[in-house]
């Protein structure tokens, strides 16, 4: 059985066309960079009633036969693989703005991560980075400038980060030949200190009586203390994935972020909270989780902003704090490089140098 090829129109309500691979049953979907104006149809893989639409349907049978020709060679190789597929988009109008949120669509991330990524070339859309014949370094130039104006230095980094990532595919598929970003420099600007709770204002958060959301950002937040495992990584969890070594129990697996492979045992105050929940902590969403921690902080005695990440912090200088080698935070953490886990060895270290400031001149 050979993979079939198809197009398929609006599968999640949002007029796009996208290709769809099916082989063994399993299906792929690949955006064609195609949305349909309104008052357009479509209807066995042509679209009419726009006038746009000659164009439309051109960019589709060019990516049809981009797909069509893939199929051939696996035919000739005897070797079908629904990953191997893609499509190089020439969009249609020359947007870049359309050919880099398809990037994002077919992109192997949560959808979170994808609509994320979406929001920030809008941002540059926004500013009038829409064409790919805006990608001048004049017109990036004056978005860069806009950004730095109204942002702290570290999104105005990430969204030029976010667009160098798109422009160097762009040069790769040779939409455009230059970078316009190349002799644009952001500063970093000045980091802030890593936020962390101390084992008295964990206890604090462990005892206020909450419900609702509120109850649910907490207790997700919680577990990252107790764990050191990021919001991405709490929130895939499920029972299949707790393993029993000598009656202990583990969570084996791989970072979202990185890759990297952990093993963490889950300790009492953790397993409670994912019986709690029938192993199941994908509550909430990140940004959602986060405001309502934000509304916690009225309700506490200490004056720290409480976020989901916060309960990554917290887990590691608490474990170096109580004698933990840095070498096994770091593996605890799946670090790739223990030189980020020393960034939690330099803050306790400034909390240490700061307690001898304070018995200067006292004793």
């Amino acid at each position: 059985m050979l993979p079939k090829l198809s197009l398929i129109y609006d599968r999640k309500r949002n007029r796009k066309v996208e290709a769809c691979i099916y082989y063994a049953g399993k299906r792929r979907y690949l955006s064609t960079g195609v949305s349909l104006p309104d008052g357009a149809t479509f209807r066995n893989g042509v679209i009419s009633g726009c006038q746009t639409a000659p164009s439309l349907n051109k960019t589709l049978t060019a990516a049809m036969s981009t797909l069509h020709a893939q199929l051939q060679k696996q035919i000739e190789k005897d070797v079908f693989d629904i990953s191997s597929f893609s499509i190089s988009l020439k969009c249609n109008n020359n947007s870049f703005y359309d050919w880099a949120s398809a990037k994002c669509d077919d992109a192997h991330v949560k959808e979170s991560t994808k609509e994320e990524n979406k929001k920030v070339l809008k941002r540059w859309k926004e500013q009038g980075i829409e064409q790919f014949s805006d990608l001048t370094p004049d017109k990036v130039g004056k978005a860069v400038k806009a950004f730095r104006e109204r942002l702290r230095p570290t999104t105005t980094r990430l969204y030029v980060s976010h667009l160098n990532k798109h422009i160097a595919l762009a040069i790769k598929e040779k939409l455009i030949t230059e970078n316009p970003l190349l002799n644009i420099d952001v500063p970093k600007g000045k980091s802030k200190d890593i936020c962390y709770l101390t084992h008295e204002e964990l206890e604090e958060v462990e005892n206020l009586e909450l419900t609702g959301k509120a109850a649910q950002a907490r207790d997700m937040f919680l577990f990252s203390c107790y764990t050191g495992l990021a919001y991405s990584d709490l929130t895939k969890i499920n029972a299949g994935d707790i393993v029993y070594i000598d009656k202990r129990p583990y969570i084996i697996d791989h970072r979202m972020k990185t890759g990297s492979n952990y093993r963490i045992r889950i300790l009492p105050k953790a397993l409670n909270i994912l019986m709690r929940y029938d192993f199941n902590l994908a509550l909430l969403k990140n940004t959602s989780a986060n405001a309502q921690l934000k509304n916690l902080e009225d309700k506490l005695s200490f004056k720290k902003h409480i976020s989901m990440h916060v309960g990554r912090h917290t887990f590691a200088t608490l474990a170096l704090s109580s004698g933990v080698r840095i070498e096994t935070v770091s593996r605890m953490l799946a670090h790739a490089d223990i030189k980020t886990t020393q960034i939690y060895a330099k803050v306790l270290q400034k909390d240490v140098d700061e307690g001898f400031d304070i018995l200067e001149g006292k004793i």
